[in-house]
């Protein structure tokens, strides 16, 4: 997945900004904060050339920027697929579109992976609340390089117990 995180770079720089907004203006795409369904977070839908993100307005604001960030996700990798129609009528698993997306929130929400340095000895409940990030997205950019086997200069361990480090020498 380093293309994702290639990806993720180059927005980065490209724009300037981590606000997902304001790229996701800055390309054209409208976002909307709208009323939904209790069960639906956001959709992404592209309509005679305009691109659009619909995000439910009665999350939390930082609940809301996840959604647009995976929902841009979508747009750059997946733009051509039509999820409810694979759902409804194929056996096709979404399951890797949907590891691509949340990949790329990580990256988006820790876009250096080797600034995780600073944080040796914490666990993934620390790292997240220093970051100010879901525990999960830390756990997935460590999750990310262990299974590569690529080397950091550390290991990332991810541990259930949130009293032991993640991180050790």
């Amino acid at each position: 997945m380093h293309f994702i995180e290639r990806e993720v770079k180059m927005l980065l720089e490209m724009y300037e900004t981590n606000d997902p907004y304001e790229i996701c203006s800055a390309m054209g795409i409208q976002c909307f904060a709208v009323d939904m369904c209790p069960d639906l977070n956001g959709f992404c839908i592209t309509d005679d050339g305009i691109k659009w993100i619909c995000i439910n307005n009665s999350l939390p604001k930082f609940k809301q920027k996840l959604i647009c960030i995976h929902e841009l996700a979508h747009i750059i990798f997946h733009e051509n697929y039509n999820y409810k129609f694979i759902l409804e009528h194929t056996y096709f698993s979404l399951d890797k579109y949907d590891k691509e997306v949340e990949f790329f929130v990580a990256c988006f929400l820790i876009p250096d992976v080797s600034s995780l340095f600073q944080y040796e000895g914490l666990t993934s409940y620390e790292i997240a609340y220093n970051l100010n990030v879901p525990k999960e997205y830390v756990e997935l950019r460590f999750q990310y390089y262990k299974n590569k086997d690529c080397s950091l200069g550390f290991e990332a361990k991810l541990f259930n117990n949130p009293n032991q480090s993640i991180l050790y020498n």
